[in-house]
């Protein structure tokens, strides 16, 4: 995710608002398919400080809207499960306190 502020568009700069992001959280996979993009299979994943960044990301530049999404992908997201429910719960607490 880039922090760069002339690459991430924010509401105040007249910007559309972002309601929905794919974030890939791991490279990880227990699969080896030959027509999978992701050839490498590394076991990288994301880190929980910049899974909540983005998370923060989005909120800030959702503006007023109510219904905001993110969908997890990468090689198999359920191989960081531990990461992903740490996700939702920031989610939906940053999302509370945000009204």
């Amino acid at each position: 995710m880039r922090t760069d502020p002339d690459c991430s568009p924010e509401p105040s700069n007249g910007a559309p608002a972002v309601t929905k992001l794919a974030v890939e959280i791991t490279r990880a996979c227990c699969l080896r398919c030959d027509y999978c993009y992701m050839a490498d299979h590394n076991a990288l994943s994301m880190t929980p400080e910049t899974g909540e960044a983005t998370v923060d990301w989005l909120l800030r530049t959702s503006g007023d809207q109510q219904k905001l999404g993110i969908h997890f992908f990468g090689g198999a997201p359920l191989m960081a499960p531990d990461l992903m429910e740490q996700l939702v719960a920031y989610g939906k607490r940053r999302a509370k306190e945000a009204g």
